[in-house]
């Protein structure tokens, strides 16, 4: 055999010889967020009563009455976001 009938040989040798490396890589970010939102009511009733009697006699009474609501409410919410890249190269490997 000459060299040009060889050739296609080596060729296919050359094709075997290849190697391939796969890298995988996984992100995972996380968020959480955290709302607080707090309402306070504050309710004042003044009562003024006036009593006169026939004596001439005025009694006056005053009644404050101050009730206070305080709601809080707490939102959390999480958000988890995953991203996976691959990445594959093939490095071909030259016969010596």
């Amino acid at each position: 055999h000459d060299a040009n009938e060889a050739q296609p040989t080596n060729n296919n040798n050359n094709n075997n010889n290849n190697t391939t490396t796969t890298t995988t890589t996984t992100t995972t970010t996380t968020t959480t967020t955290t709302t607080t939102t707090t309402t306070t009511t504050t309710t004042t009733t003044t009562t003024t009563t006036t009593t006169t009697t026939t004596t001439t006699t005025t009694t006056t009474t005053t009644t404050t009455t101050t009730t206070t609501t305080t709601t809080t409410t707490t939102t959390t919410t999480t958000t988890t976001t995953t991203t996976t890249t691959t990445t594959t190269t093939t490095t071909k490997i030259s016969p010596p």
